[in-house]
């Protein structure tokens, strides 16, 4: 059984809210700090699951549901039961003072992830966007 809950702020799949209450969806070249916070708790046996912020990628400003992303960025944040991300490792990098192993996979677009070594429950993080771009945030 799979579940996707989540928490949607700017635009997903033709659904958006008010721009003004998030800043949400935001132009990557405009160089905004997004900068989420989460603490979430978790049973001692929480099966098969995994916990992480996706940022999708569009090219056009106006992306609805009808528009594929270009690119998939996930910020895996816990993971248990053996739940793994799409894809194929090629890297590792040390962000925030801890170790990240990085996958990349493909499923229409590119799918990055960023995997978290050591699980953790509560997440802080500034992330500023790059020029090209423009992105959402769920979590």
């Amino acid at each position: 059984m799979k579940s996707y809950a989540g928490t949607v702020l700017g635009r997903h799949w033709g659904w958006k809210v008010d721009r003004s209450a998030t800043g949400l969806p935001l132009r990557v070249g405009d160089r905004k700090p997004v900068r989420p916070t989460w603490e979430f708790p978790l049973n001692s046996t929480p099966g098969t699951m995994n916990v992480a912020y996706d940022l999708w990628l569009h090219t056009r400003n106006t992306a609805d549901w009808q528009d594929r992303p270009t690119d998939e960025v996930m910020i895996w944040l816990d993971r248990q039961g053996g739940a793994g991300p799409l894809g194929t490792k090629y890297g590792s990098v040390s962000l925030g003072g801890s170790m990240w192993d990085i996958y990349q996979g493909d499923i229409g677009w590119k799918v990055y992830s960023f995997v978290r070594r050591t699980n953790t429950t509560k997440a802080t993080s500034t992330s500023t966007t790059s020029p090209g771009h423009s992105s959402g945030a769920s979590c």
